[in-house]
C-alpha cells in the first residue's frame, strides 16, 4: 500500500509539473503571436513606405519616356524648334522649374 500510495504521489507531481509546463509554454505562444502580428504589421507599413514613392517615380518616368519618345519622333519628322528646346518649355510650363527642364533636355540630347 505504501509504494502505492508513492507511486500515486509521484505520478501527481509529474502531472503538476506538467500542467504547469503547458501553462507557460501557452503564455510564450500567446507573446509569439503578437510579436508575429507585430512584425507583420511593421512589414506591411513598410511596403506602403515603398510603394508610394514609387508609383511617383514610375509615373514620372512615364511622363518622361513620353516626353523623349516625342522628342525622338520630331526629330526624325525635322520639326523646328529645336526638339530639346520645345521640351525644355514645356518642362518649365508644367513645373515652373527651369533647372529641371535643363536635365531634361540634357538626356534627350
Amino acid at each position: 500500500m505504501g509504494e502505492l500510495q508513492r507511486e500515486a504521489s509521484g505520478l501527481r507531481e509529474t502531472v503538476q509539473h506538467n500542467e504547469s509546463v503547458l501553462v507557460r509554454q501557452k503564455r510564450e505562444l500567446d507573446v509569439a503571436k503578437e510579436e508575429a502580428v507585430a512584425m507583420i504589421r511593421r512589414a506591411e507599413e513598410r511596403i506602403q513606405e515603398t510603394e508610394q514613392p514609387l508609383a511617383l517615380q514610375m509615373a514620372k518616368l512615364e511622363e518622361l519616356e513620353g516626353w523623349m519618345n516625342e522628342a525622338i519622333k520630331q526629330r526624325s519628322i525635322g520639326s523646328t524648334p529645336p526638339v530639346g528646346k520645345r521640351v525644355q518649355t514645356e518642362m518649365v510650363a508644367k513645373t515652373g522649374k527651369r533647372r529641371e527642364a535643363k536635365g531634361v533636355r540634357a538626356a534627350i540630347l
